[in-house]
């Protein structure tokens, strides 16, 4: 079971790092501002995240199934103690996956944050650039319930 642990963790780890090179075509696209590329990546992206979760739910069943037959090891144990319990041949293999992965699992993390933010301004840029061609106006005094007043440019072309 321990090298079935090993095998899923090296399957984790290979997924979060297809998350992450996504994470950084994504951000390229972002700062561009080429939405319609950004479909196909996000696509991809949460088939990669369904995997993560299904790999998940394998890694759990073989911490339970190695719970179960060893009464010393809890459901609660952090990797580090977990570790101390592998047979000695497999202890260094799990360490450097575990560090690994806690290394790319903050990675993408940080990487979602700074997409997070450059999605967040594509979107201000694409509002700006509507309000541009339809001539919005926030105006200097509030509406109904606090909310901006923004008036729209009328463009009426009447010929009688």
């Amino acid at each position: 079971m321990w090298k079935e642990l090993i095998r899923t963790l090296g399957d984790i780890s290979a997924a979060y790092e297809k998350i992450f090179a996504l994470g950084k075509k994504k951000h390229d696209y972002l700062v561009m501002i080429k939405m319609k590329e950004l479909e196909p990546l996000i696509e991809e992206e949460e088939r990669l995240v369904n995997d993560v979760h299904r790999l998940e739910g394998r890694r759990q069943s073989i911490l339970v199934k190695l719970a179960g037959s060893d009464k010393s090891l809890r459901a609660d144990m952090t990797m580090a103690e977990l570790i101390a319990f592998a047979p000695n041949t497999l202890q260094h293999t799990l360490a450097v996956l575990h560090k690994q992965l806690s290394g790319q699992v903050a990675e993408v993390v940080k990487q979602n944050e700074i997409n997070t933010i450059l999605a967040m301004g594509a979107l201000d840029a694409v509002t700006k650039r509507l309000n541009q061609i339809g001539n919005a106006k926030v105006e200097p005094t509030y509406g109904k319930g606090g909310n901006d007043l923004v008036s729209h440019g009328k463009k009426f072309e009447i010929k009688a």
